[in-house]
């Protein structure tokens, strides 16, 4: 199976294309420019903000939507040369009798592999063309196992199961271990023939959308597509199932890889819980999180810049992370972590010469990597991670701000001299630390620490589950003025 490419690239003034057939550019080039008119519509001038901070969308289409062959891929805001926007779609086609569902989930390396190709891409001004294309074409590897099912391929007419007067059935299966691979089967024809023509989209979300799926008939309308940007569901035509938003915190374990030796994961898992408030005089939020436990990530990132773009820069840092898989050997996982946010940091000083975007915008950044008894800090800029062990609290990241320089003090002295999209080549500090049972973490930005002072933080970090620690550290900052956004994530480790 090929691995094609239609749309954007930064380096180059028109649309690229490799290995798409002309009906599958036809219909997908014709929806997708209905979509962006209809988003420029309803958002008017805040549309392109919207635009480019939405996430990168995996689609999976049955035959006859997009072409003549079912067919999977990723698509993501991108823009070209001149500053016309338009997403860059990654593409293959499927055979026409592969059920849609398995294909979904069998796709998951395929598609792992080309967001961050789409994300390394996007965030470098000169882009190798021809490398570019050689590893879009190398994606096949992984996509060589989404047209075989895992386990026994069922016959199409296994649908009589659904379909038919109940009555015992025998379903051959290759080894007991396939035998979920029969009911993915099963629902999937069931689905392809109840939504026909079906289409699914999924995503890991963004500072505005949380993780979704979708499943409906055909391609979204231009007046839904919105949604798919933004996060507007019932606004634009979607109906959405309830995730009972009042369940009690879940704890998550975070489970070791063949790689990683067995010592390191005994015994540790982790609780969180976050917030963020806009607080008393700011006029919007350019704070943005990441709470991902069963990843072992947390993330606080606090925008600046002029006309709200400091909320952009911060949502593109935090959508970075939000759909990292942190996988493989713990050290890997962290360089991997710091490679996406010097991706973003390049993004951002291209985006700054753009005509049309010529505010510079950046972000300060730190992030908590946990796994078992290890952990990482990566910070730049003024947000911070504190450790509390046996009642003491402990900074882990360093300011980059005048203040830490010795000898520096007045006015200025917040003032950051680091930070994501300020300048080139972005050093990310790194520091590692053990985890112990019954350690309790805290990521803020700086709209907590400019107004409650560590002896307080110790209080409310006491004696208390996560996310009232997170509600009391909130509701002071607001008590004392909050004259800054707030956010705060609290993360403990468990036995």
């Amino acid at each position: 199976m090929q691995v094609g490419f239609y749309g954007k690239l930064p380096s180059h003034g028109d649309f690229v294309r490799r290995r798409v057939s002309d009906e599958f550019v036809d219909m997908w080039d014709a929806w997708l420019r209905g979509c962006l008119a209809a988003a420029k519509d309803e958002l008017g001038p805040g549309w392109l903000e919207v635009y480019l901070t939405s996430p990168a969308w995996r689609f999976l289409c049955a035959a006859g939507v997009a072409g003549a062959a079912p067919v999977i891929g990723l698509v993501a805001p991108s823009v070209d040369r001149v500053g016309r926007y338009f997403p860059l779609t990654i593409v293959a086609e499927l055979p026409d009798d592969a059920p849609l569902l398995p294909a979904a989930s069998a796709a998951s390396a395929f598609l792992d592999a080309a967001e961050l190709l789409v994300i390394e891409t996007l965030a470098t001004d000169d882009v190798d063309f021809d490398r570019f294309d050689a590893r879009v074409a190398a994606l096949d590897g992984p996509l060589s196992v989404v047209s075989t099912p895992a386990g026994l391929p069922l016959d199409p007419e296994v649908t009589a199961i659904l379909t038919d007067t109940p009555q015992p059935w025998q379903v051959p299966i290759s080894a007991s271990a396939h035998v979920g691979s029969v009911f993915e089967q099963l629902v999937s024809r069931q689905l392809e023939a109840q939504y026909a023509p079906l289409v699914l989209w999924w995503t890991d979300g963004s500072s505005l959308i949380e993780p979704s799926c979708l499943l409906l008939a055909g391609l979204p309308a231009p007046e839904q597509y919105t949604a798919l940007l933004k996060g507007n569901w019932s606004g634009c035509g979607w109906r959405s199932v309830a995730m009972h938003p009042n369940a009690p915190a879940v704890l998550f374990d975070v489970a070791g890889t063949a790689d990683e030796p067995v010592e390191a994961f005994q015994g540790i898992t982790f609780r969180s819980a976050s917030a963020s408030d806009m607080g008393r005089v700011r006029t919007n939020n350019e704070d943005s999180f990441v709470d991902r436990p069963e990843a072992g990530l947390w993330v606080v990132a606090d925008g600046m810049g002029g006309h709200e773009r400091g909320e952009v820069a911060s949502g593109l840092v935090c959508d970075a992370l939000a759909d990292f898989q942190p996988d493989g050997l713990f050290d890997q996982a962290v360089a991997g972590a710091v490679q996406r946010i010097r991706a973003v940091n390049d993004h951002l000083l291209r985006m700054a010469t753009q005509p049309d975007l010529s505010d510079a915008s950046g972000s300060t950044v730190v992030a908590l990597l946990a796994r078992g008894t290890r952990a990482a800090v990566l910070w730049a800029g003024d947000s911070r991670v504190y450790r509390m062990r046996e009642g003491q609290l402990e900074q882990l990241s360093r300011d980059h701000s005048l203040a830490e320089l010795e000898g520096f003090g007045g006015i200025e002295s917040s003032v950051i001299t680091r930070a994501v999209g300020m300048q080139p080549d972005l050093a990310v500090d790194v520091r590692e630390e053990d985890v112990r049972a019954g350690d309790r973490f805290l990521l803020c930005s700086d709209g907590l620490t400019r107004v409650v002072p560590d002896a307080t933080i110790v209080s409310l970090l006491t004696d208390t589950d996560v996310r009232e620690a997170v509600a009391r550290l909130i509701e002071t900052t607001l008590e004392a003025g909050a004259p800054d956004n707030v956010t705060v994530v609290v993360v403990d480790a468990h036995a």
